[in-house]
């Protein structure tokens, strides 16, 4: 029996651990006028504005500076203005009304999940500009001491390819501005990709092209010989994965200098082949999204379906493909964002008389299927 009842106990208390949420604990303090408002009033005030300074500090733990930086209007509006719904509890350390102030100092148990997920959910709306607006950024680089810096010569012939190939990659700075960020050298030395894929994707850059340069050659050789390699990672920042990893040597005889151009369009290739191979070479420009919905019953609801993809976060156009027989219809969609939202928000969005539910996807080609209601 006692076994029974010390089993129980260790159930239940397993069902505990697995269900608690991650805490942590903050500190945040106010001090509010007693000019203008009696002292409960004060006491309010002080209070939301201490928490808020508590989720201030909490949030540099759950998203990069970068994200941080660009969503900084909505955290305030969406989060720091209701800071309660993140706080479990709290202990009010210090508490002292004066003659004209009332100082409060308090410590927080902030639901760290909850604050990161609400973080996660604000969407910053870019311009509709789409082509003006880069999409692909390259970083190619060299370790420098015990930092990075930007191979602007090698970057630039790079650029220069995607740029004919009406890719329109993101300019210099931008490189240099993510290449600089405190998440990518965890990046770039451990293969956490997430932090550095989120600050680029706020940005509205869908695709990430690390270029690593790696050059061992002996100094004394090096009019003569290059001993350099190229480490390559593509970084799909919509759904925060690498898409490929592959290593590049560079020729070698003669100076390194010398293979930067057969380098840069060697490179072009084998990265234009990855993408296409993975069904995103449209993501490094606005994407043409094949739509195929099948279940359309008559033309009143073909073009419901037309008014609900052309009424989608930065859908550009939505066209009749194809209509055949049976309902099975066809759209080309053209797109500038990333494609796992558009799913996420078409299937979520509803027409007068039926929604979509996704069957599947294969590269650029998403199929649904038409529930009625």
């Amino acid at each position: 029996m006692r076994r029974i009842a010390l089993l129980l106990l260790i159930l239940a208390l397993a069902a505990w651990f697995a269900g608690a949420e991650e805490l942590l604990l903050f500190t945040g303090e106010a001090e509010v006028s007693l000019e203008d408002m009696n002292i409960e009033a004060a006491k309010r005030k002080a209070t939301e504005i201490a928490l808020a300074q508590a989720i201030e500090k909490a949030l540099e733990h759950v998203a990069p500076p970068e994200e941080l930086a660009l969503k900084k209007d909505e955290i305030k509006a969406r989060i720091l203005k209701s800071p309660k719904r993140y706080i479990a509890s709290f202990t009010i350390l210090i508490a002292d009304e004066r003659e004209t102030n009332y100082e409060l100092a308090l410590e927080a148990r902030i639901r760290i999940e909850e604050l990161r997920k609400a973080v996660r959910e604000i969407v910053v709306v870019p311009p509709r500009e789409r082509d003006k607006k880069p999409e692909l950024v390259i970083i190619s680089y060299r370790k420098q001491g015990t930092g990075y810096a930007l191979d602007t010569e090698f970057n630039e012939q790079l650029r220069e390819r995607f740029d004919l190939a009406n890719r329109n990659p993101a300019p210099h700075e931008t490189a240099e501005q993510l290449l600089g960020s405190p998440t990518f050298a965890e990046a770039a030395e451990q293969k956490k990709v997430a932090g550095l894929a989120r600050a680029a994707a706020v940005q509205n850059l869908r695709l990430l092209l690390l270029v690593d340069l790696i050059d061992e050659t002996d100094p004394e050789q090096v009019d003569e010989a290059c001993d350099q390699t190229a480490r390559i990672t593509i970084v799909d920042t919509g759904e925060e994965v690498i898409v490929e990893s592959f290593g590049y040597q560079f020729p070698t005889e003669g100076a390194c200098e010398q293979h930067r151009e057969v380098g840069a369009r060697n490179l072009f290739g084998r990265v234009l082949d990855s993408l296409t191979s993975h069904g995103l070479v449209g993501q490094s420009g606005d994407a043409e999204l094949i739509v195929e919905a099948v279940g359309i019953t008559d033309y009143a609801h073909l073009q419901e379906l037309q008014a609900l993809l052309r009424n989608r976060s930065y859908v550009e156009s939505a066209t009749l493909r194809s209509f055949e027989p049976g309902g099975r219809v066809q759209f080309k969609v053209v797109y500038g964002g990333p494609v796992k939202q558009f799913i996420s928000e078409l299937e979520k969005s509803e027409a007068t008389s039926f929604k979509l539910k996704f069957s599947g996807r294969r590269g650029n080609f998403l199929q649904y299927t038409v529930e009625y209601r």
